[in-house]
């Protein structure tokens, strides 16, 4: 059996940009949200008919989150893998990055050529300004 994988970065610039993404792909077949790579999949959860956040999941473990104030949630679970790194980083804006520095995660922005570091935490969270 031949497997290759997908090597796409999705970036999420905004909320909206998410939930135009992820409707796209949802069909009443893949109800618990479309497939955007190996084991990753999208969901939109609506309140009142209107979404109010998008996640991103890795197997089960929701690794990224966008709300609709343009606030993105960044969780590994605890799985601090490459694979779990990897798919942050495919969704994240650009400028945005998750990295690891002597088997520590930070999560770091490139501004006008400086580089911003931020020591990682579960639940670490991005304002985007829209």
């Amino acid at each position: 059996m031949n497997y290759t994988t997908t090597k796409r970065d999705i970036r999420f610039d905004s909320f909206n940009d998410a939930v135009q993404y992820i409707e796209k792909r949802t069909s009443p077949r893949n109800g618990n949200g479309p497939k955007l790579m190996h084991n990753t999949f999208g969901k939109i959860w609506y309140q009142d008919g209107e979404p109010q956040r998008v996640d991103i999941m890795l197997h089960w473990t929701v690794i990224y989150s966008i709300d609709k104030n343009n606030a993105i949630t960044l969780n590994s679970g605890g799985w601090h893998s490459v694979t779990t790194k990897d798919r942050m980083n495919r969704f994240l804006p650009y400028g945005w990055r998750v990295f690891q520095r002597n088997f520590q995660w930070f999560v770091g922005r490139e501004i006008d050529m400086l580089d911003l570091e931020f020591e990682y935490e579960e639940g670490f969270r991005i304002q985007l300004e829209i």
